[in-house]
């Protein structure tokens, strides 16, 4: 059980994004992202803009299918079952109070552990880890799972499970593609776009777009727009701005 206080939390997001900002510092292919965020009763909150339909090319779809069809096979001992489990978080980094969902895929039964499952060819594995990191790392994974395929997507062998969770010994596979520098360059960027965009965003129910254009392009900016997007039931409760009671449970 947990108690989560809405006057002292500063962001309302997704895992999803936090990953994609740190992960700009890491990604090999630099690719583009936006965001939508609104400040309202000094909360920011941020969330991805739906893509259009066709936005992903034939290799980015075999990818995901391969993904997921992976992760299916490897979490779901009964296929009839689609199960994931949600956790929500409430610190980060240097006491920054947030509020974002982040989705687990498996917790180990015996030992508790929750854990990520993702697939990867050996020459992807050096732009992979760092994001696969930054993503366990944010939703509080314990043990990250990899599946190695080739390039028709068949997986051919699977990896040792790699440890998050022990800091002062990391994992040596991880350490192999991501060093301690590494990670502290994401959670600094991180820090200071949040922090950029907490000082910059006027106190307003208006949307803003947090935008990254990619390859070519160093700028992160804000531009501005005009509908809205926080919910009247979340308007209430914000007005309110009393203490919320969130149960977690893990069995």
């Amino acid at each position: 059980m947990a108690w989560i206080i809405l006057e002292k939390v500063s962001f309302v997001t997704q895992r999803g994004v936090l990953k994609d900002i740190a992960y700009t510092i890491q990604n090999y292919y630099k690719n583009e992202w936006q965001f939508e965020v609104c400040k309202y009763k000094n909360k920011i909150f941020l969330r991805r803009i739906d893509q259009p339909q066709g936005f992903e090319n034939d290799w980015h779809k075999k990818n995901s299918y391969w993904g997921i069809k992976f992760e299916d096979f490897v979490i779901n001992l009964d296929p009839e079952i689609n199960a994931s489990y949600m956790m929500l978080s409430g610190t980060f980094g240097s006491g920054t109070k947030m509020l974002y969902t982040a989705e687990v895929d498996a917790i180990d039964e015996t030992t508790g552990e929750r854990i990520e499952v993702k697939s990867a060819s050996e020459n992807s594995m050096k732009n992979n880890v760092p994001k696969a990191w930054i993503q366990s790392f944010l939703g509080g994974i314990d043990t990250l799972l990899y599946g190695m395929k080739d390039q028709g997507g068949i997986i051919r062998k699977l990896l040792p499970r790699m440890a998050l969770s022990n800091v002062s010994d990391p994992d040596p596979y991880i350490s192999k593609y991501l060093t301690e520098s590494d990670k502290n360059a994401m959670f600094g960027l991180l820090e200071e776009v949040l922090e950029w965009v907490k000082k910059k965003l006027p106190e307003e129910d208006r949307v803003w777009t947090l935008h990254y254009g990619g390859k070519g392009c160093n700028d992160i900016k804000l531009r501005r727009q005009s509908n809205r997007f926080i919910p009247d039931w979340f308007r209430e409760v914000a007005d309110r701005a009393g203490t919320v009671k969130i149960i977690l449970q893990r069995d």
